[in-house]
This record gives C-alpha cells, sequence and structure tokens, in this order.
C-alpha cells in the first residue's frame, strides 16, 4: 500500500476535479468527465524502479461499490478525513461525497 504523507496525515485516497475528460473509471471503465468529482486508490507503482506513486481513478459511486467486495484488510474510506484534498472540494460536492460515506458505512460496516 502507498501512501501519501501531508503533515501528520497519512493518505491513501485523494479527490479533485478531472482536468480533462481523458482518465477513466477503474471500476466502470467509463470517462470521468472534465470537471465532474474523482477519487483515486493511491497505491505503490510496481512498474517503478524508485516505487513512484500509482493513481488509479474512480467516479465516487464507483470506489464506494468496490469496498463492498474488498477484503477485510482493504483500507476503505471510512470518513471524509481519509481523503487528500476534500477540503478543497465545492460544499455541495462534500455534502454529495459525504452521503457516499454514509451509505458505505450504514451498508457494509
Amino acid at each position: 500500500e502507498y501512501v501519501v504523507v501531508m503533515g501528520d496525515i497519512t493518505y491513501q485516497f485523494r479527490c479533485d476535479y478531472a482536468k480533462t475528460n481523458r482518465s477513466g473509471c477503474k471500476k466502470c471503465k467509463e470517462k470521468i468527465d472534465k470537471g465532474i468529482v474523482r477519487i483515486a486508490k493511491l497505491s505503490t507503482n510496481p512498474f517503478s524502479d524508485d516505487g513512484g506513486l500509482l493513481t488509479n481513478w474512480h467516479h465516487p459511486k464507483c470506489v464506494f461499490e468496490t469496498f463492498a467486495k474488498a477484503r477485510a484488510t482493504t483500507k476503505k474510506i471510512e470518513s471524509p478525513d481519509d481523503i487528500e484534498h476534500f477540503d478543497t472540494l465545492k460544499s455541495e460536492d462534500q455534502e454529495v461525497n459525504h452521503f457516499y460515506v454514509i451509505f458505505y458505512l450504514l451498508r457494509y460496516v
């Protein structure tokens, strides 16, 4: 597992707005439209000699769907605080993504 350390906080997930429409969702395989919120699972790149970062982008709904089938030991988003840059999202996007966190916790935990 790769983690990004920002101060005293360690992240395995990151979010932002898609800068282009070239990134694709790793779950549903559809393109993520420019300007749409996306969430990445961060991991060590197995093809990199220096252990670089591998960023697998997902639609917010799709990333939470992957947790339903994940191993019990797999790191999951349990709070918006688990997502790097969550605080940079517009408030309405934070509310929608916070809903996914709550829905996941109520359904699968």
